[in-house]
């Protein structure tokens, strides 16, 4: 216990790990929701608001997905991540390029996990990815054919 203890005061994420992979499935989904909760509050962002917190939210889902090692959960995360960019781009009206390069990297990454270690968790987010595919036709700069091509291997697989 005392070990336990130690690594939960080095850094908080030890306790992160220990808590998702050697506890319930209860704990684990309220490490998830932990997680869920970070990103939502790094993408409050505002107008004109540097894309530091993007780069912050993109770190807490490569965080969670090194220390659970849980790829249904990550998919859970990226997808939080593309809901609250475009939420974002929705209210301010702005797309910039910080946008499309983590909105990028965010539909590399659940194509990869989708089509690989959680390919059995597309039925409980497929219609989350047709809404993307909906809300991002109003989009310019061909980001509805990049969405649309994205979410297509997904589908085909």
């Amino acid at each position: 216990m005392v070990m336990l203890k130690d690594l939960n005061e080095a850094d908080a994420r030890n306790w992160d790990l220990i808590r998702s992979r050697c506890t319930t499935d209860d704990e684990s989904a309220a490490v998830l929701q932990s997680y869920r909760a970070r990103i939502k509050e790094e993408l409050s962002l505002q107008p004109g608001d540097s894309n530091r917190k993007a780069d912050k939210a993109h770190k807490t889902i490569q965080k969670y997905s090194r220390t659970t090692g849980n790829a249904a959960g990550t998919v859970e995360l990226l997808l939080t991540f593309v809901e609250g960019s475009l939420e974002f781009t929705d209210v301010s009206g702005e797309i910039d390029e910080w946008v499309f390069t983590h909105l990028e990297s965010a539909f590399h990454e659940l194509v990869r996990l989708l089509l690989g270690p959680a390919k059995d968790y597309y039925p409980q987010v497929g219609e989350r990815l047709t809404k993307l595919e909906q809300r991002a036709e109003g989009i310019d700069w061909g980001f509805h054919v990049f969405v649309v091509g994205h979410v297509s291997l997904i589908k085909t697989k």
